[in-house]
């Protein structure tokens, strides 16, 4: 979305709010932080965006191999660097993209953010790559699995640890609200188009699979059992579900996948079933350290 279309939309919002004279909720954008320099967070925080999540694909040689302008030239060194500018504007989470052919040197990107100070201003985690559908068949053979990935998360926290960086991911437990926001019933994603959808990955769906359109008064047949099946979705319905111990955490997973998933006894397993104890340990550890450095 390009940065005309993000003030057009915002302003309208902030202008229905005050007209309603409700507050509205500050905004977050999803970007690969190129643009993302101190004027244009500025004005995005102006606008009501306080938020940003910057997404990295790994150190500088395989960012820039993956991630480059159309003259060929990288964009991770301006990241980095607006990232430093930034992270006093906005509150910025970085998300480390991780798979089999950067898993080696991933940490080395938190690495990077400590020795320019920018660690302690950000938030980060480190995030499994998925395809989704026939649209990222290209990369599936580097794509971890859930339960590998839930122990090559914890390799690279330790690695972290060992190298002095004591940060590490912490599960937070959902007490009655939903764990995706596909889930709550105000809820929609908004195609180019103006077909709704509940989640973001059915974006590049064929629209009969949405919800309903902005321009429809009410949803066709096969959108309105579409909306049916995600208000439907209960974890506490699937006995695998209601049986495990990190229900509280995961409240069934992504709702998405979980309603493709052949096996009706279980929603979609996140990593915490397979790494909980390695990584509550490497948390308690890190705490401990910081205590003692202190």
């Amino acid at each position: 979305m390009c940065p005309s279309v993000i003030d057009r939309l915002q302003k309208q919002l902030l202008e229905l709010a005050d007209r309603h004279q409700v507050d509205i909720i500050p905004g977050t954008i999803i970007t690969n932080g190129y643009l993302l320099d101190s004027d244009m967070a500025r004005h995005l925080k102006d606008l009501g965006i306080a938020h940003a999540q910057v997404t990295i694909d790994g150190p500088e040689a395989i960012h820039d191999g993956r991630r480059k302008l159309r003259n060929g030239k990288g964009t991770f060194r301006r990241i980095v660097d607006n990232l430093s500018d930034t992270a006093d504007i906005m509150k910025i989470n970085v998300r480390i993209n991780v798979d089999r052919g950067n898993v080696d040197s991933a940490y080395e990107v938190v690495a990077l953010l400590q020795n320019e100070d920018i660690l302690p201003k950000v938030d980060i985690h480190f995030a499994q790559v998925n395809t989704s559908g026939n649209t990222c068949a290209d990369i599936r053979d580097r794509c971890y699995g859930d339960e590998e990935f839930s122990h090559t998360l914890v390799k690279i926290y330790s690695r972290l640890f060992d190298e002095g960086i004591y940060r590490v991911e912490y599960p937070r437990v959902f007490t009655g609200a939903a764990f995706c926001g596909a889930l709550s019933e105000g809820y929609f994603v908004v195609s180019p188009t103006g077909h709704l959808f509940k989640c973001w990955e059915e974006l590049s769906l064929d629209p009969e699979k949405s919800i309903g359109d902005v321009l429809a008064t009410t949803p066709g047949e096969e959108q309105r059992k579409k909306l049916e099946e995600y208000m439907a979705w209960d974890p506490f319905n699937m006995h695998e579900c209601r049986s495990c111990g990190v229900l509280p955490i995961c409240m069934g997973g992504c709702p998405v996948r979980g309603m493709a998933n052949q096996d009706a006894s279980k929603g979609e397993c996140l990593y915490w079933k397979y790494n909980l104890e390695e990584m509550i340990t490497l948390h308690y550890s890190c705490k401990m350290r910081e205590a003692i450095d202190r």
